[in-house]
């Protein structure tokens, strides 16, 4: 053991003292360079991919919207420039989502998340274009069938005009009681005509498929039960008209 003095030993304790307090400043400004050095990284790294991850998560916002507004449309007219809206959204979104592909392409990790998350845009892309698609094939057969359907009413209404001709059409004296049966049948073809006119409205509002099928039932019969009306109406006016 060492033989010192009092004042040695005082000497040699704070010479150990200082030696520590510079062992632990040494070692709490390397971690303090640590801290500064993570404290970059993640303003050059994490920072830009939140920011820009940001980005992406308001143009995926954007495009729900528009594709939300596309499938309420109600025209053909009106899907068109959600369509539109959509498609450039679409491509701003390509442009957002190549920067972030870019940051995270030196992280294993996040450069798998963001993998996954273009393949969920793939897939949710697809499936509103879809959407977009079939949405505007119904729009534009709702169309056809609507405008369909008011010129089958008008042919209705206009042979049914011609009924109430046949209504008041002034017979002889001596074939009034065969004009009054005439007439009668006359009355019973038109009425059938006003069912037909309602089976036509329904049919070109429903989107029950199987409601088309016996709709167009109803309107083969509401034809010949008027048919067999109108011959029977012929019948009586044969001897006079």
């Amino acid at each position: 053991m060492l033989n010192l003095s009092f004042n040695q030993k005082v000497g040699l304790g704070f010479a150990i003292i200082l030696l520590l307090l510079a062992v632990s400043g040494g070692n709490s400004l390397w971690n303090l360079n640590d801290i500064s050095h993570s404290n970059t990284r993640v303003h050059e790294t994490a920072v830009p991919v939140v920011r820009v991850a940001n980005q992406v998560q308001i143009q995926l916002l954007k495009l729900a919207n528009v594709s939300a507004l596309g499938y309420n449309a109600l025209t053909e007219d009106d899907i068109k420039p959600y369509r539109t809206d959509f498609d450039k959204g679409a491509t701003d979104f390509g442009t957002i989502f190549t920067k972030l592909e870019g940051l995270a392409k030196d992280d294993e990790s996040m450069r798998k998340l963001v993998a996954d998350i273009k393949k969920n845009y793939d897939d949710y892309k697809v499936a509103v274009n879809a959407m977009f698609d079939a949405k505007s094939a119904q729009l534009v057969a709702k169309k056809k069938t609507e405008d369909e359907a008011a010129e089958l009413t008008q042919m209705s209404d206009d042979v049914g005009n011609s009924y109430m001709d046949i209504v008041y059409y002034k017979a002889p004296e001596q074939n009034k009681k065969d004009m009054e049966v005439a007439a009668g049948n006359a009355n019973q073809a038109d009425s059938y005509l006003s069912n037909m006119s309602k089976t036509i409205d329904e049919l070109a509002r429903t989107t029950d498929m199987a409601r088309l099928d016996t709709g167009i039932d109803d309107m083969n019969q509401v034809i010949a039960d008027t048919t067999r009306s109108l011959n029977m109406a012929g019948q009586y006016m044969e001897s006079f008209d």
